[in-house]
């Protein structure tokens, strides 16, 4: 594949500008920390990948860990099934402990209401979250010691499913969370223990854009326009997840609290391979959050019932070797006065026939702990759910249509760079084809010959159009493309290719006066480049000689372009003759240029056909009229062979073609002239 080095800086710079944007939010502290709030246990974090990076994972997903922060991320799963297990001892006694499962499209071939739930636009998982403080000790009101310890606990059950919605303006995932919260006091049987429950739901979405109507027409705009391609867009992710929007109520009597309603607005932003560097991966993360006392006044936007806004943000550096992954370094920061407020960690990844086994660290900073180490190990198996699983709908593999499973092979770049290439490429030809912009976008994330192809294509139709300006920014662009393919690999230049090249450079030329030369010039040598001998490059070639002067070679390009076989191209070939005509009187042989041009103007029947409207028109010829050309210059021939009187009958026969043209009134002009010079001499 070829290295494209050209994106990095608007790479770094979309990232960067991601981070930024997120960073100078309007952000004011949270006053009073989460200790002591209901619920909050469920804020300690359950993915170790998380804490290593700030704790933002809303917009990131892929594991069996995003149900607890986002259940939209679990559509997100490398492959069908992932398992998550994390332990570790936050202070004292106390243990904490989270467990979950999630299925990603289980059923990749259902159709109807199974389609819906199980097919390849849905997920489920299930987890929980059990957190335990023992060794209390048990005192009556009188403070006297008793011989029994009791423990404190809190613990949550959660059902998720999620569900995608592909379109060409990009793919949105939805989620809920189902959850059964419990409390209690475990006493052995005695005479504390008691426990209460309640439930909530959460609601979570992520959304990766790929043609969006706002972003899709930015891309045409100078400056900014780079930013918004496809290559730089399908690498952010946007995550929102609203927790507890119906909150659940726990305690005991009086004691009963409602949990807080937390809305978390994120992103992740990925540079890989295509922008980088070959074996890795750098990501980065940010979050925004902002919590309620009540879920109602989060749809007021009551900011008096708002405890301050948290931010959370970290990176992961990622380096593959083979099937080993090392995720080195992670590192984050958040702005909650929480357990931490820095984090660092790490990973390892080892990836098997059908099996990923990942085992991650992290270590939070705790303004008063020592230590706050944490583990965690995924595993994830079963069929593969990546790019390759949705580009084989072909075959049956899942119930999207072909423009959907596409939308979703195109969204996972650049993970596998050549199904990607394919799906864009059939998205521009047929799936998705009735926008002229959405078709240039494809093509420039296919970059290389295909968009060179594209651009070249549309130089050319500009071109013909009159759009000059056009015509030459996208012949441009086009040159471009086909120049760095052909210095990578120019063994795969095909003769096409270097047909349209030439062409860019023809275009080029036609529109620029000051390096016309030197574009005609490399015009003509890379068309030569070409190994078929057909009419097109031959006329091709003759033209950039004409246009240079050369008029000996010109001619011997346009007699060898009306010598090929070719039959398809009738207006080329009645370009190619009138001027090899043109090129034959240059070079002093009027008999020869008369011989070649009167087959032209003797053989039309009044009045005369139009050229084709897609004939390749680069200079002249504007009105698509030759035969008004060619009689003009039979004239002008017999004036270099000294025939005045024949000269003057064929001046006079210009106005037979078009009668009013602007070659009608310079013919008459002509011959009026040698008609007052006849008469001179007779007289």
């Amino acid at each position: 594949m070829m290295s494209r080095q050209s994106p990095l800086i608007r790479s770094i710079s979309t990232a960067l500008l991601l981070a930024a944007m997120l960073c100078l939010s309007p952000t004011g502290y949270a006053g009073d920390g989460d200790g002591g709030q209901a619920g909050e246990f469920l804020r300690y974090g359950a993915s170790i990948r998380s804490m290593g990076m700030g704790r933002a994972y809303v917009g990131v997903g892929g594991d069996a860990a995003a149900l607890y922060y986002n259940p939209a991320g679990i559509l997100r799963l490398p492959r069908e099934y992932s398992t998550y297990f994390m332990y570790f001892r936050p202070v004292m006694e106390s243990r904490y402990a989270y467990f979950a499962s999630v299925a990603a499209r289980p059923k990749p071939d259902a159709r109807g209401l199974a389609g819906f739930f199980f097919g390849p636009e849905a997920a489920w998982g299930g987890g929980f979250v059990h957190m335990q403080t023992d060794e209390f000790e048990h005192r009556t009101a009188d403070d006297e010691l008793l011989n029994t310890d009791f423990s404190m606990y809190q613990q949550a059950a959660m059902i998720a499913f999620a569900r995608e919605f592909s379109g060409s303006s990009g793919i949105l995932g939805l989620g809920f969370n189902v959850k059964m919260i419990q409390q209690g006091v475990d006493d052995g049987g005695g005479p504390l223990e008691k426990s209460d429950f309640g439930f909530g739901l959460d609601l979570g979405a992520q959304l990766q854009m790929i043609n969006p109507p706002v972003i899709k027409r930015m891309t045409s705009v100078r400056w900014i326009g780079p930013f918004f391609k496809l290559e730089h867009l399908l690498p952010l992710r946007l995550g929102l997840n609203v927790q507890n929007l119906v909150p659940p109520k726990v305690g005991f009597g009086d004691l009963a609290e409602k949990h807080p309603t937390t809305l978390r607005f994120g992103g992740s932003y990925f540079i890989d391979k295509l922008h980088l560097f070959d074996m890795g991966r750098v990501t980065l993360v940010s979050d925004l959050e902002w919590m309620f006392d009540d879920a109602g006044k989060l749809f007021s936007w009551d900011r008096s019932g708002q405890r301050g806004v948290r931010w959370y943000t970290g990176l992961e550096v990622e380096g593959r070797i083979n099937d080993l992954s090392l995720m080195l370094p992670r590192i984050g920061y958040n702005s909650a006065d929480g357990p931490s407020r820095w984090g660092y960690g790490f990973g390892l990844k080892w990836t098997l026939e059908n099996w990923t086994v990942q085992a991650d660290f992290a270590h939070g900073l705790h303004p008063e702990l020592a230590n706050d180490p944490r583990f965690s190990l995924t595993i994830t198996y079963g069929g593969k759910r990546d790019a390759r699983y949705f580009a084989a709908n072909g075959q049956t593999a899942t119930s999207l249509s072909d423009r959907d499973a596409m939308l979703h092979v195109v969204s996972g770049y650049p993970a596998d760079w050549d199904a990607v290439r394919e799906a864009a490429l059939l998205l521009a030809d047929t799936l998705d084809n009735q926008d002229s912009v959405k078709i240039q976008r494809y093509y420039d994330l296919i970059g290389g010959p295909l968009r060179a192809r594209f651009l070249a294509a549309k130089a050319i139709a500009d071109f013909q159009r009159g759009q000059r300006a056009s015509a030459r920014e996208h012949a441009t662009s086009a040159s471009a493309d086909f120049g760095r393919f052909y210095e990578a690999s120019p063994r795969l230049m095909r003769d096409d290719d270097y047909l349209l090249y030439g062409q860019c450079e023809m275009i080029k030329a036609a529109t620029d006066g000051a390096e016309a030369e030197s574009h005609w010039l490399h015009a003509a040598e890379i068309l030569g480049r070409s190994s078929r001998a057909s009419l097109k490059r031959h006329f091709l070639v003759g033209a950039c000689r004409q246009m240079l002067g050369q008029f000996d070679s010109a001619a011997g390009q346009f007699d060898a372009a009306l010598r090929t076989g070719d039959e398809d191209a009738q207006s080329m070939r009645t370009l190619a003759r009138l001027w090899l005509g043109h090129a034959l009187l240059q070079i002093g042989r009027p008999d020869s240029a008369i011989a070649t041009l009167t087959v032209l103007t003797d053989d039309h029947a009044l009045p005369a056909p139009l050229l084709d409207e897609n004939y390749p028109r680069y200079w002249t010829f504007g009105d698509k009229r030759v035969l008004d050309d060619a009689q003009l210059m039979v004239a002008q021939s017999y004036l270099k062979l000294n025939d005045e009187t024949r000269a003057a009958a064929e001046f006079v026969k210009v106005c037979r073609f078009y009668p009013g043209s602007d070659k009608c009134l310079e013919a008459q002009n002509a011959a009026n002239q040698l008609i007052e010079k006849l008469l001179n001499k007779t007289r």
